[in-house]
């Protein structure tokens, strides 16, 4: 379900070329990823944002990293 999740948020962002489009995509989809398995993990909501906020830098370092130049 969450892998369903994570493509669905990335399908429409696939067609974002520069590094601050994908960064911003990878953010998204980062953020949302890291939330839910915060949330799974510690079944709190301090778990959930920590989770967002190192889901949110990774993905938006990993966006801005692999986009075309």
């Amino acid at each position: 379900i969450l892998f369903a999740a994570a493509l669905a948020a990335a399908v429409p962002l696939a067609a974002c070329n520069t590094p601050s489009e994908r960064a911003a995509g990878g953010a998204l989809v980062g953020g949302a990823t890291g939330a839910a398995i915060g949330a799974a993990a510690t079944g709190r909501g301090s778990g959930a944002l920590a989770g967002a906020a190192i889901g949110a830098v990774g993905g938006a370092a990993v966006g801005a990293a692999t986009a075309p130049r």
